[in-house]
């Protein structure tokens, strides 16, 4: 499973996994400008459209995997 949050203090986006996601999954969160927080354990970027578009294609897959 996949959680999103907005994090409106720093104007960003947070996404967190229940469990690594694969391969795939990360090179595209690296691709868009998300980077890993190893102490929070979630990926983060500034907020845009492109971004949360990004998000948006690879909920269903990661949501899908975990069922």
């Amino acid at each position: 499973m996949i959680e999103v949050r907005k994090n409106e203090k720093l104007s960003g986006i947070e996404v967190i996994f229940d469990e690594k996601p694969d391969a795939e999954v990360r090179g595209t969160l690296k691709e868009a400008g998300f980077r890993w927080h190893p102490y929070k354990r979630l990926w983060y970027a500034k907020e845009t459209s492109g971004r949360l578009q990004v998000v948006e294609d690879i909920t269903p897959a990661c949501n899908a995997s975990a069922l």
